[in-house]
């Protein structure tokens, strides 16, 4: 993944990429001795080339009821997060079609793969047939769309560079889609009374893009933290002093307990995202518990799990996209307008994802030093690298395919502004609308109050291609 650096170590699953492409046995016979084994090298070259976005392994040539039925096993069992298909030659589309019928909801992406720059003067019928694999993507560009799928078609010459990481710009965002056809969201608490624009249905999000909500009862919570290895939560606080300033005491110890449990029940679940709402019964009102979260989900989300609070499913998968695109995904609010500074205030309530910080600009402290409130356990004050930045939000919405939408507004971290605040804050100033015109039309495409803050450059297109292979609502703020 092209991710931002992060000074932790991504634990979430690496995103597994498979490579393949169909073959004509009709035409084999015209051509070199050779050319199916060139072919099978130039797959596992292009697999070795992905190899920086995640595990990638090609799974060789379609071309009869045989090798289709067992690429369509090999994929079913090792669950790709996205598949590139490169054309080897013209190839007919019904055996690509069922190879990729064992996975359907794993996004596509067709890459020209072109081996010529332009035609030399000797370009006869033997060359003809090695360089027409655009003809091939075609027909099966044609079929997926019968099948309701929509794939990405990345043009370009295989050997050249920019066409090179523009297919993995186009692989990390059919990626990151894939992961959400099978993310796994924990739920630890019931969100806030009457905060029901951050909850999703469950049958809504299964049916609109395959991703399951797992409950985990307040039970198996509270004996997570009780069962917590000293080691464990040793192994957590000696990673937070290597990349934060840390207030040492009691407050600090507890919280890396609760954001050790919180790694175990993660682990424990298989879960890809999700959301603890520590102000409640699994938190700060529980007297087993008696804390806030904000370090624990801030503790998940920079390890590569993103985790919101306040029961905030929609958020969290929000969070989920925007981290697997760009490598950083901050929980956040749209607070207000600075109509002096034509920017928007935004701030949490001491959460952060570490990858998205200057160095030497992280400070773990008690609650309630800094919230002025009856706090224990420690919250995460940062100020984060200035630039390129896009605010990701997610929600249930009847009247988008799918029943879900997806929406980006696309800008930069300008600056932190020195005032008595002392949680994460920073303006954030729209790209293409003065910010009270871009607050608005944030509210109008039906974002909730939370949201993930992304760092990086052109990841509203990214979200879009996102949005395209889920087959959901998209709507850019411009």
């Amino acid at each position: 993944m092209n991710a931002a650096h992060s000074p932790l170590p991504d634990k979430a699953r690496p995103a597994r990429i498979a490579v393949l492409s169909g073959w004509m046995l009709y035409y084999e016979p015209h051509m070199a001795p050779d050319f199916r084994a060139r072919r099978l090298a130039w797959l596992d070259r292009i697999a070795g080339m992905l190899g920086a976005e995640g595990e990638a392994r090609s799974f060789g040539l379609a071309m009869d009821d045989a090798t289709s039925g067992a690429i369509a096993e090999a994929l079913a069992a090792w669950k790709p997060d996205a598949i590139v298909i490169a054309p080897a030659m013209p190839m007919p589309p019904a055996y690509l079609v069922r190879a990729l019928a064992s996975v359907p909801r794993v996004p596509v992406v067709l890459w020209t793969a072109s081996q010529l720059e332009t035609l030399p003067p000797d370009y006869g019928s033997v060359a003809h047939l090695e360089n027409s694999g655009g003809v091939g993507l075609a027909m099966i560009g044609n079929m997926l769309g019968r099948a309701g799928r929509s794939p990405r078609v990345v043009p370009g010459r295989w050997d050249d560079p920019a066409a090179q990481e523009a297919l993995c710009r186009a692989v990390r965002a059919a990626a990151a889609a894939g992961r959400v056809t099978r993310a796994r969201v924990g739920v630890l608490g019931a969100p806030l009374d009457g905060y029901d624009n951050v909850s999703v249905p469950p049958g809504v999000l299964a049916d609109g893009v395959g991703a399951e909500l797992v409950p985990v009862a307040l039970p198996e919570w509270e004996q997570a933290l009780a069962d917590v290895p000293d080691s464990a939560a040793a192994a957590v606080a000696d990673s937070l002093r290597a990349v934060a300033e840390v207030s040492e005491g009691p407050h600090f110890d507890r919280s890396c307990r609760l954001a050790a449990a919180l790694e175990g029940i993660a682990a424990r679940h298989h879960l890809d995202c999700g959301t603890l709402n520590s102000h409640l019964d699994f938190g700060n009102r529980n007297p087993r518990i008696g804390m806030t979260g904000s370090l624990a989900t801030s503790w998940l989300t920079s390890i590569g799990i993103p985790f919101t609070d306040t029961g905030d499913t929609v958020t969290a998968i929000a969070m989920l996209i925007g981290r697997r695109l760009s490598g950083t995904s901050v929980y956040t609010e749209l607070n207000m307008i600075d109509y002096g500074a034509d920017g928007i205030l935004l701030a949490n309530t001491g959460e952060a994802d570490l990858a998205a910080t200057l160095p030497g600009a992280a400070w773990i402290v008690p609650a309630g030093d800094l919230t002025g409130k009856a706090l224990a356990g420690c919250i995460l004050d940062a100020e984060f690298r200035p630039g390129a930045a896009t605010i990701l939000g997610f929600t249930p919405r009847p009247d988008a395919p799918g029943g879900l939408r997806l929406i980006a507004f696309s800008g930069a971290v300008v600056d932190r502004p020195d005032i008595a605040l002392r949680v994460p804050h920073h303006r954030f100033r729209p790209d293409r609308l003065p910010a009270p015109e871009g607050f608005a039309r944030w509210i109008e495409a039906g974002a909730t109050h939370h949201a993930a803050l992304c760092l990086g450059p052109g990841l509203a297109t990214a979200a879009a291609d996102v949005a395209r292979h889920l087959g959901i609502g998209f709507e850019e703020v411009a």
